[in-house]
């Protein structure tokens, strides 16, 4: 959006701002922080709600000529959990990353995005290695190939053989479908 672009230098922390996103969604209230190199936005709407706005997603932003005290970031943010979570994500892209260079087997490609939704696991030569629990898993990549790794255990081995378990299952009533 042409707009937004020309607009930048008056998304400054207390300016008041209207944008509606491509899905229809309204969010109105004071500018707490802005980055224009990532296009967000973090927008004060109430006393309670704080959202984050890709600017790149709004098909309609008003800037309003009025300003109000710049808000302060509610103490509510448990920013060693935000960062946590930021971290993790980079793990998980990196790890995407390093699956996506190497011709690994498709089935076991599903089922290591599947696996590193709960628990962090990375491929090993041609094993899948889940890394929280201890646990290796060799291909054909079936519940009978599950082996503990040093500082693993019974209990991770049979939750790992579980979700293959179900994995398999709904690979078998995906491919009926």
């Amino acid at each position: 959006m042409a707009g937004i672009a020309d607009g930048s230098d008056q998304l400054v922390p207390g300016r008041v701002i209207t944008c509606i996103t491509r899905n229809d969604e309204q969010f109105s209230g004071a500018i707490i922080a802005a980055d224009p190199f990532s296009s967000i936005v973090m927008i004060k709407c109430s006393n309670s709600k704080v959202v984050l706005v890709n600017l790149r997603q709004i098909k309609s932003l008003q800037i309003e000529d009025k300003t109000e005290p710049i808000p302060e970031i509610p103490k509510k943010f448990a920013v060693a959990k935000l960062e946590q979570r930021l971290l993790g994500n980079v793990k998980e892209k990196m790890n995407l990353a390093q699956e996506d260079g190497h011709e690994k087997h498709p089935l076991g490609a599903k089922i290591i995005q599947k696996i590193n939704r709960i628990l962090e696991c990375k491929w090993e030569g041609k094993n899948i290695v889940v890394m929280t629990a201890g646990i290796e898993i060799r291909p054909p990549f079936n519940e009978a190939n599950v082996f503990i790794r040093k500082g693993g255990n019974k209990q991770g081995k049979e939750r790992i053989q579980k979700l293959l378990s179900k994995f398999h299952e709904e690979e078998k009533s995906s491919c009926m479908h």
